[in-house]
């Protein structure tokens, strides 16, 4: 997403707990978790913050984070458009 290194190191204890919580790789998560992100136009800095909203939606329903995220991306390109 074009993250500046210090972006990075703030986002990583949300991606590496939504990450571990969804059992996915931690690419595939930061790819989902970031693809919100630019759609809903927040910033960086919110990653942990969308992280922590995501991992409670999908441990707290009959989805994953893969189904979450699959799920959110038409409503993300709807905003991006």
């Amino acid at each position: 997403m074009g993250y500046k290194a210090n972006q990075i190191v703030a986002a990583m204890p949300g991606l590496l707990a939504t990450a571990a919580a969804g059992q996915t790789e931690l690419g595939e998560t930061a790819d989902i978790v970031s693809n919100i992100l630019s759609g809903f136009g927040m910033q960086a800095a919110e990653t942990s913050r969308v992280a922590d909203v995501m991992t409670k939606t999908f441990t707290n329903s009959n989805t994953d984070l893969r189904m979450l995220g699959y799920m959110c991306s038409p409503v993300v390109r709807q905003l991006a458009a």
